[in-house]
């Protein structure tokens, strides 16, 4: 059972980073500069490499790796929240 959440955690975050890769010139509907669109690149990268050790946990039954990736992808979204606003302005 647990796999399973791993893997779909990691099929949301792969979502994530692709998204942010496929949209950083156009955001939310919103053209973005090119520090902007480096930034959003940034976070495809980190959400991608969140989605990796997620499949790595659900693969690979250790618990502070299980930790781990959740923190990672939490801490990924909670940071790309916090830089939302200056996207949107």
């Amino acid at each position: 059972m647990i796999t399973g959440l791993f893997v779909a955690y990691a099929i949301i975050l792969a979502a994530l980073a692709w998204y942010l890769a496929a949209h950083r010139h156009q955001f939310l509907g919103r053209a973005t500069t090119a520090a902007q669109a480096r930034q959003l690149m940034g976070f495809a990268w980190a959400f991608g490499l969140a989605a990796i050790v997620s499949v790595a946990a659900a693969i690979i039954a250790i618990q502070w790796l299980q930790i781990s990736a959740l923190l990672l992808g939490a801490v990924i979204a909670g940071w790309l929240g916090t830089r939302l606003p200056h996207f949107l302005a």
